[in-house]
């Protein structure tokens, strides 16, 4: 193929001649049995090669001889067509019953490096042991790779939802067409499944320390010291702070009875009251609950197995998830992507929305944009005096007594057609693109 261009009309048809030429030049080797190929069981036929494009599979006998005659042919075929054989990208992979210095001297002869084994051969791995899950892996990090590129950065968020879509259905594709995935590490240890059954306990168990608060977060950390540590008994009110640290007089070091008495039940208030505060003001730590120092002991475990085992055997059936038809109703409506990713995200609440950034330490202007009375969170979209008139505007009715925005959707959705749900997620998008209006235009 000497004198031809890249990208030559000629390069498929030249290269397809020249394949012709290597597969029958190992055919009459084979033919003088001086290459002896392979059978899968004695009734199959010799496999001694298979091409598809320029990837190329080589079969024979791992003795001398054979790995000289193998030589032979590479080196016939690169002075007959030019091509020239990358030995630093071939590899050889013998059998596991052949002593290691006979593989290393007969990859020698061949001119390549050893290996135990070929990764994959035309995408798909050739090897698939009892590790299903690593087998796959690779598909797993190119997928990381193409999301994380830099072009991902430049997208809107319902762009970034097609991105998602489009490559995570698209890279498996091939690979499933012949290999079924495994569900997850599927046939792990003995002394592995052994650990893990001992887990729940474990988390039963451990309990935060609080030193200076600043790493436990006080709605979902277990540190509160009942008959077993737990988080909190009440859900976080609006506005709530989220770490302990928070909630300790900063001067003083001690619990600050004023938020205390805020944000908490009195059952818990007595028994926060009740943690002490050092003066060193050491980090958190975990601690095993059921022993004074806080150390982790056998003999206590096995009550809190006790205890778990029972509670798994009368516990009742954990309840479905109550906006399962919400989510799914979000998702399947007939409304730009954008406007579905808005009514999502507001749901989870994780639209940056004055409140929602406190959390994450903003210290500014709490007040709605559009009236600065209260603060701005999902009372945007219901109770703020503005939102009403955009819903009258569009003619749709809807109950403003609720606080959780969730349920206020769910009520939309109970009582309205589908068309009519789509045009009440698209008021909620007006209601928030309006918002950003004011915020970076001025104007309304």
């Amino acid at each position: 193929m000497r004198g031809v261009r890249q990208g030559d009309p000629l390069s498929p048809d030249l290269f397809i001649l020249c394949a012709e030429g290597l597969s029958s030049l190992i055919q009459h080797f084979v033919r003088q049995r001086w290459v002896k190929g392979m059978k899968l069981n004695p009734e199959a036929p010799v496999l001694h090669h298979l091409l598809f494009a320029d990837d190329s599979f080589l079969f024979g006998t791992a003795d001398e001889e054979e790995c000289q005659h193998v030589h032979n042919i590479l080196y016939t075929y690169e002075i007959a067509s030019g091509q020239q054989i990358n030995l630093q990208k071939s590899s050889v992979a013998f059998s596991r019953h052949l002593d290691l210095s006979r593989q290393l001297a007969l990859a020698q002869i061949l001119g390549v490096h050893c290996v135990d084994k070929h990764d994959r051969y035309l995408g798909l791995p050739t090897h698939v042991g009892r590790s299903k899950s690593a087998a796959f892996s690779y598909l797993k990090e190119k997928l990381s790779k193409m999301l994380i590129s830099w072009r991902a950065k430049l997208l809107s968020g319902a762009g970034k939802e097609i991105l998602i879509k489009a490559v995570s259905q698209t890279v498996p594709n091939y690979v499933m067409t012949s290999y079924m995935f495994p569900e997850g590490g599927t046939c792990p240890s003995f002394l592995w499944r052994s650990i893990m059954e001992a887990r729940e306990v474990l988390i039963q168990g451990l309990r935060w320390r609080v030193g200076n608060g600043e790493n436990i977060e006080i709605w979902r950390d277990r540190w509160i010291p009942d008959s077993y540590p737990r988080c909190p008994s009440s859900p976080p009110p609006q506005g709530a702070p989220q770490f302990v640290a928070e909630l300790i007089d900063p001067i003083l070091h001690c619990w600050d009875t004023t938020k205390l008495e805020a944000y908490f039940s009195p059952a818990d208030i007595d028994l926060i009251l009740f943690i002490p505060l050092g003066r060193r003001r050491l980090p958190d730590r975990l601690i095993w609950h059921f022993q004074k120092q806080g150390l982790f002991t056998t003999n206590s475990a096995y009550y809190v197995a006790k205890d778990v085992a029972l509670s798994l055997v009368l516990a009742p059936p954990l309840p479905l998830d109550p906006f399962q038809d919400l989510w799914k109703a979000i998702w399947s409506v007939k409304v730009p992507g954008n406007v579905a990713l808005h009514a999502w995200r507001s749901c989870s609440m994780i639209l940056p929305t004055r409140v929602a950034l406190s959390r994450k330490g903003y210290s500014g202007d709490m007040g709605c944009l559009l009236c600065p009375s209260q603060a701005e969170d999902a009372y945007l979209f219901v109770q703020c005096p503005y939102a009403p008139n955009m819903w009258d505007t569009a003619n749709i009715v809807v109950d403003t007594t609720h606080r959780d925005f969730k349920e206020f959707l769910l009520a939309l959705l109970v009582a309205q057609s589908k068309e009519q749900f789509a045009k009440s997620l698209v008021v909620l998008w007006a209601i928030w693109k309006n918002r950003n209006l004011q915020l970076w235009e001025g104007k309304q």
